[in-house]
C-alpha cells in the first residue's frame, strides 16, 4: 500500500541515490572532510553557527560551493544542528530553483 509519495515503504527512493561522491563534488576525500570537521568542531566548540546552540554535529558550507563558496576554507565551514541544516538547505534549493526559472525566462525572451 502506498504510504509516501505514491509508493509503499519498500519502494521509497533512496536518499542521495545517484549523487556524486565527496571527491567528485568537492575535490577531496572523506578523510579530508573528517579532518576539516575536527578542526571546525574544536574551533566552534560544537556550537551551531546558525542558532548558536550546543551539540551541532554536521559540517556545512556556509556559502554553497555552487554559489562560489570555497570547499576547504575554514571560514566557509561551520557545524550545524541537523534541523538548522535542513532549513538552510531547503531555502537554498528554493532560491536555486527561482534563479533557474529567471534564467530560463531570460533565455526564452532573448532567443
Amino acid at each position: 500500500m502506498a504510504t509516501k509519495r505514491g509508493r509503499c515503504d519498500e519502494h521509497q527512493p533512496q536518499p542521495w541515490a545517484g549523487r556524486s561522491s565527496l571527491r567528485e563534488r568537492y575535490g577531496m576525500s572523506s578523510g579530508t572532510m573528517r579532518a576539516l570537521k575536527r578542526q571546525v568542531m574544536a574551533r566552534d566548540n560544537g556550537c551551531c553557527y546558525i542558532c548558536g546552540g550546543e551539540g551541532a554535529e554536521e559540517l556545512e558550507h556556509k556559502i554553497p560551493i555552487s554559489q562560489g563558496g570555497a570547499p576547504r576554507d575554514l571560514d566557509n565551514l561551520g557545524v550545524v544542528h541537523a534541523g538548522c541544516h535542513e532549513v538552510k538547505s531547503k531555502r537554498e534549493a528554493l532560491e536555486g530553483r527561482q534563479r533557474a526559472r529567471v534564467k530560463l525566462r531570460q533565455e526564452k525572451a532573448g532567443g
